[in-house]
């Protein structure tokens, strides 16, 4: 028989098969669960390998023995449902809306379906009556602070209104938006949630005319988060970051280590969050001066508030 020319067959022990090799008249035995590699370094590079039909070892049914089976096939079972506890479902009800509902569910293990599914049920099962009459301060504040994190119906479960008294507080909100700047106090309010939120939003939670919202968010050069811009779009656009040059690179290298995020994100033409990003993918560091300055003005920013 011609070198590799041996018909390989299943050897009775599943999962294996036996190759003739007529250069040493022995049998290599491969295992066909893992790859074929390790059977292209046994056998001579002018080897060829030919394999017959399958057949089927001892003792082992084939198809044509086996019965149908009635029905449609069967269909790969779905994930386990979350178990949600008395701690899950605690820390759920103290942060939701509070917190981005993707950070949310990844810090209780759950999916974003299930969090809105159980934040729906516990808030229904706490039967909050629904209120009338005029808006109490504290009513207002918690509106603001969900409003675009969560869907209207939830919020009105969670401060006790109905959907139609939201939608005409937010006209009233909409109709007392003022064209003053927003206070330097507020600004890292205004930095913390303007990735995850509407401008129009944003508008209605600090009081301020939309193109105030611009104007201040293209000061402090922020952008959207890409999760934010995908479900905004349905996934139906991505969002386009402009590629960094060499010249680029090189000039943030050199002025990283000494100059605030926000000032390099100005001499760049791009987002502080573009200019923290690619800072950490290329390991750059603060100097220590800087961070004292840092350190200083952070300490200012928390004297303001």
């Amino acid at each position: 028989m011609p070198l590799g020319a041996g018909w390989g067959r299943r050897s009775s022990t599943r999962n294996r098969c036996d190759f003739p090799h007529s250069s040493k008249n022995t049998i290599l035995s491969i295992d066909l669960r893992t790859s074929l590699y390790p059977l292209c370094q046994a056998l001579p590079n002018t080897c060829t390998l030919r394999f017959s039909p399958d057949t089927t070892p001892p003792n082992e049914p084939s198809d044509a023995d086996t019965p149908p089976v009635d029905g449609p096939a069967p269909t790969p079972s779905s994930p386990p449902a979350f178990a949600w506890t008395d701690e899950s479902r605690e820390h759920l009800l103290a942060h939701f809306g509070g917190k981005d509902h993707r950070v949310l569910a990844r810090e209780i293990g759950c999916t974003t379906d299930e969090l809105h599914a159980e934040a729906r049920r516990a808030l229904t099962a706490q039967g909050i009556h629904q209120k009338e009459g005029p808006w109490t301060p504290d009513e207002v504040k918690a509106l603001k602070r969900y409003l675009g994190a969560v869907e209207v119906d939830l919020i009105g479960r969670m401060i006790g209104r109905s959907v139609e008294a939201i939608e005409a507080k937010l006209v009233d909100l909409a109709a007392a938006l003022v064209p003053n700047a927003l206070e330097t106090k507020n600004h890292v309010e205004f930095k913390r949630l303007y990735g995850t939120r509407a401008d129009e939003d944003l508008a209605l939670i600090f009081g301020r005319q939309l193109p105030v919202v611009q104007a201040l968010a293209a000061e402090l050069c922020l952008s959207k988060d890409k999760g934010f811009m995908r479900r905004r779009t349905a996934g139906t656009a991505r969002t386009k970051m402009p590629r960094w040059s060499p010249e680029e690179l090189e000039q943030l290298r050199e002025v990283y280590p000494k100059l605030s995020n926000l000032e390099i994100a100005k001499v760049l033409g791009r987002s502080v969050k573009s200019i923290v990003s690619k800072a950490h993918s290329m390991r750059l560091k603060k100097d220590k001066a800087r961070l004292r300055e840092m350190g200083q003005e952070n300490v200012q920013l928390r004297q303001d508030r």
